[in-house]
């Protein structure tokens, strides 16, 4: 199971965490893995190219999270980038929920 947590802080995304692994299918094959990774690589190296993020981003096997600081949340190409994100791992969580959960949590 893919496990993605969003948490939100006055309306906007103040970190994600995505770990874990569908099972969909063998390693190497596996659609589901592949896609959320591919999102997940694709916002991390838009993050430290496309903006002047401050936060925490770790990446390992089966594990992707990012962290803003207060600075990173004002940002709005920072905004886009994780919105735009999530929407792309709500769409194959969409497609396939029987192996991907989401948790979204608001801070106050």
């Amino acid at each position: 199971m893919i496990y993605i947590e969003i948490v939100y802080k006055d309306n906007n995304i103040s970190s994600l965490k995505v770990s874990g692994h569908s099972y969909f299918d063998d390693k190497g094959q596996d659609i589901i893995c592949a896609g959320v990774s591919a999102i997940c690589q694709q916002l991390g190296h838009s993050l430290v190219r496309l903006t002047e993020f401050s936060g925490v981003i770790e990446g390992q096997e089966g594990i992707f999270k990012v962290v803003l600081t207060e600075k990173d949340l004002a940002d709005k190409k920072i905004k886009l980038l994780l919105d735009s994100s999530v929407l792309g791992l709500k769409g194959i969580y969409n497609s396939y929920r029987g192996f991907i959960k989401i948790k979204e949590i608001t801070e106050e």
